[in-house]
């Protein structure tokens, strides 16, 4: 039986669960409010929070709160009035679910039944997804990994967004090892480096003779995959031309080789990943909508390093470890100061980033202990204490109120279209849409402590970084000067910035102007 604690201060409700729940032989405290809910958890574990939205919205980051406990409960929010925005933050931030109190009982009481049946799905998934070295601890990645597990016993295709760096393959090879195809073959395919020429032979095979060249049959990827799973990295680079065929492929499961008569199948199951947007490629003619449709059945998005606080420190500390065991030595440690950059710093390469840079300075920290700053190749270095004065605001003669390194180097201010009906009180002081308190107009963009030296450069990163940090600096600034003169109006919103209701919320909790 389960340990249920409801944060509600509605007593109808409260006595609707308890009649439900103490009926099954579940356990049942009460809590006015998110913080008294978490002090008990940590005093004593639960399994399911039910949490009332609007008292989650009290509590920055409530779901996740919960959500990093250990061991942690699952978590439902109930609404009274529902607000669509609250059962979007609350789903993201972790939430299984997000239900009306007039159907709450019924739902919660199948869902207990549920999770005693499968008690993989309660408690922290930290553990199980550390052996498929998946490490960390934080409510995203954790969330993400749950997604999976709830999933394992199906076939449905997968699609892992996210960022270069942040563990696409990781989550690829896990879901495999998950399934019941895991006696079967996990078969990689690199769409980015697949010769445009030879893609289709690549994937689907070719007979003999088919071209010049051909002297026997082969067997393609889409065929080894048979039985087992098949993993598309980098998708997005998938050509137009073969985008449709393997549509076909992924509807009939059958196939023609190259230069063959007849057609063979394949039983795979498919698995994507991508670090582009591939609903824009869709809208840009780029990528098939139809084949888009089927790659997403199961969508999981992988958070950047950067929003995924402590499990920085923690990646860090089992790279080292796994590489004083594979070099047969005392395990070293890692200095305060070496995390208190790492901290820092805003890993444009995610954990592969963070992972290189840990190994070159255990490589340097050879003889010594304990790893120290010193220890980092000169140009990660500079980097990192670019980053961690930058984020700080400490730099000397900083004018730019705590960017990133790339960032400071361009300051953008933004206009903002007047909306037909103002919401913004005559008292209210007018957004500073450029965070800055320089006096540049409105329309500047201007580039500002240009970098004087190639170190300087090299510090700052590449172009392509550069750039992208510059246009999360603008999107932010102009979506927090968007927020404000529209009164928090989301249907405002969306008219001026011409953005859909759901890419709005998506960008707000981008840049975590929501809460």
């Amino acid at each position: 039986m389960a340990n249920v604690m409801i944060v509600d201060r509605q007593s109808d409700f409260i006595r609707n669960m308890e009649r439900t729940l103490l009926s099954e032989g579940h356990t049942l405290s009460i809590a006015g409010s998110v913080t008294e809910c978490l002090d008990r958890c940590r005093f004593r574990p639960c399994d399911l929070v039910i949490l009332e939205d609007r008292l989650a919205a009290e509590c920055h980051n409530s779901v996740a709160s919960f959500r990093r406990l250990a061991p942690a409960p699952e978590v439902v929010v109930v609404t009274g009035r529902g607000d669509p925005l609250l059962g979007e933050i609350s789903l993201l931030e972790g939430a299984l679910n997000y239900l009306e109190k007039q159907n709450a009982p019924a739902a919660i009481r199948s869902l207990l039944t549920r999770l005693g049946q499968n008690s993989v799905l309660s408690g922290n998934g930290a553990g199980t997804a550390a052996r498929f070295g998946i490490v960390g601890e934080s409510a995203r990645i954790i969330s993400c990994y749950n997604l999976i597990m709830r999933s394992r016993a199906s076939d449905v295709s997968v699609l892992l967004e996210g960022e270069t760096g942040t563990g696409k393959e990781l989550f690829a090879k896990a879901i495999h090892k998950l399934s019941p195809r895991v006696d079967g073959q996990l078969v990689t395919v690199d769409c980015a480096s697949l010769p445009e020429t030879l893609v289709e032979s690549l994937l689907f095979g070719y007979s003999r003779g088919a071209f010049t060249g051909a002297d026997g049959n082969r067997v393609g990827l889409v065929k080894r995959a048979d039985g087992g799973t098949l993993f598309l990295d980098e998708v997005g680079e998938l050509p137009l031309s073969v985008q449709k065929k393997f549509l076909r492929v992924l509807q009939e499961r059958r196939f023609r080789p190259v230069g063959g008569g007849n057609e063979i199948s394949s039983d795979f199951r498919l698995i994507a990943a991508t670090n582009r947007n591939l609903q824009e490629m869709v809208d840009q003619g780029l990528f098939r909508s139809d084949l888009l449709y089927r790659l997403r059945t199961l969508k999981i998005t992988l958070p950047p390093l950067r929003d995924r606080g402590e499990d920085v420190v923690l990646i860090a500390g089992h790279v080292i470890k796994e590489q004083c065991r594979r070099a047969g030595i005392p395990c070293k440690r890692l200095s305060g100061e070496f995390l208190e950059k790492l901290r820092g710093y805003h890993w444009p390469g995610n954990v592969r980033e963070l992972v290189n840079m840990v190994e070159s300075a255990f490589a340097m920290a050879w003889d010594d202990e304990v790893l120290h700053t010193e220890h980092l190749p000169p140009q990660l270095h500079a980097r990192l204490v670019r980053s961690y004065y930058s984020s700080r605001g400490l730099a000397q003669g900083d004018n730019s109120c705590g960017m990133s390194p790339a960032a400071q180097a361009v300051t953008v201010q933004v206009p903002v279209r007047p909306v037909a009906e103002p919401a913004v009180s005559a008292d209210r002081p007018p957004a500073d849409v450029s965070g800055c308190s320089g006096g540049h107009g409105c329309n500047e963009t201007s580039l500002q402590h240009s970098p004087a030296s190639f170190e300087e450069f090299e510090a700052m990163g590449s172009l392509r970084d550069a750039r992208r940090l510059v246009t999360e600096r603008f999107e932010r600034d102009y979506l927090r000067a968007l927020r404000a003169a529209t009164g928090h109006d989301v249907k405002k919103a969306c008219a001026v910035s011409g953005l859909s209701r759901a890419r709005l919320y998506e960008l707000y909790r981008k840049h975590g102007i929501l809460g």
